[in-house]
C-alpha cells in the first residue's frame, strides 16, 4: 500500500481521530431523528432544525450557531490551531450546546402563534453529545499544542562564559587570565570569609567596566 504524502496526513493525534468519527456519527444521526418533541406528539426531525433553526437568532436565540462553530471545532481538532480564540469558540459551544435543553420555539400553538417544545428528542441528545465532543477535543488539542511549542534556545552571553572560565581559573588555582569581553581587562577574583562547612567559599569578582561584577559560591579546591 503506497504511503500517504506527509502534507495530507491529518496533525490530530491517534486517539482523537475515533472520537470524531464517533462525533460525526453522532452528529449524521441527530439529523434523521427528532431534535424535540412538541405539545401535539410530533417532532422536528434535526436535519429541518438545521435549515430552519437560524431563523431563531431573530428572535435573539443563538443556539443554532452551535453548528458553525462545531464545524469550525472540527477543523481546528483535525489539522491544528492555537490560540485564545479556539478555546473561547470551544467554550462558547459547550455553553450553547448545553442550553439547547432548554424550550425552543416552533411548535403549532393556536392558530397563528407558536408554542414551546416539551423537551428534547433523540435527535437533540445526540447533536449536545456530538457537538461537546468535538468542542472538548478542539480545547484539548490546543492545550497539547500550546504545551509542545519549543522554548527558544538558551543565549549564552560572551560575559556569561568569561565569568564561567575565572572560575574555573580559580578552583583550578590557577592565575587569572579570563579577560572581559567588553573592556578587555582580567576579571579578578576576591574570596571572602572563610572556607564554609560544605568547602565552598565567596567569591567576588569584578572588572574595569563593571560588567563582570558578581559574588559566587564556589567549591574550593582542596588544599
Amino acid at each position: 500500500m503506497p504511503a500517504i504524502p506527509s502534507s495530507l496526513r491529518l496533525p490530530a493525534p491517534r486517539y482523537l481521530r475515533p472520537i470524531l468519527l464517533l462525533a460525526l456519527a453522532a452528529y449524521g444521526a441527530s439529523l434523521a431523528t427528532p431534535a424535540f418533541i412538541c405539545a401535539t406528539g410530533e417532532g422536528f426531525l434535526g436535519y429541518e432544525v438545521l435549515m430552519t433553526g437560524w431563523v431563531g437568532l431573530l428572535a435573539l436565540d443563538p443556539r443554532w450557531l452551535a453548528n458553525p462553530l462545531a464545524l469550525w471545532m472540527l477543523c481546528s481538532a483535525l489539522f491544528g490551531s492555537r490560540g485564545k480564540y479556539t478555546v473561547l469558540g470551544g467554550v462558547f459551544t459547550l455553553v450553547l450546546a448545553a442550553a439547547s435543553v432548554l424550550p425552543a420555539i416552533g411548535c403549532a400553538g393556536d392558530p397563528g402563534t407558536a408554542a414551546l417544545s416539551l423537551g428534547l428528542g433523540a435527535g437533540g441528545y445526540l447533536w449536545i453529545a456530538a457537538v461537546s465532543a468535538v468542542a472538548i477535543c478542539a480545547m484539548r488539542e490546543v492545550s497539547r499544542r500550546e504545551a509542545a511549542v519549543p522554548l527558544p534556545p538558551l543565549v549564552v552571553r560572551p560575559v556569561d562564559e568569561a565569568v564561567r572560565a575565572a572560575l574555573v581559573d580559580f578552583r583550578a588555582g590557577r592565575a587569572a587570565r579570563a579577560r572581559c569581553p567588553d573592556c578587555r581587562a582580567l576579571i579578578l577574583l576576591t574570596v571572602e570569609g572563610e572556607r564554609s562547612a560544605s568547602g565552598s567559599r565567596h567569591v567576588a569578582m569584578a572588572c574595569a567596566c563593571g560588567a563582570c561584577d558578581g559574588k559566587y559560591e564556589v567549591l574550593d579546591r582542596p588544599d
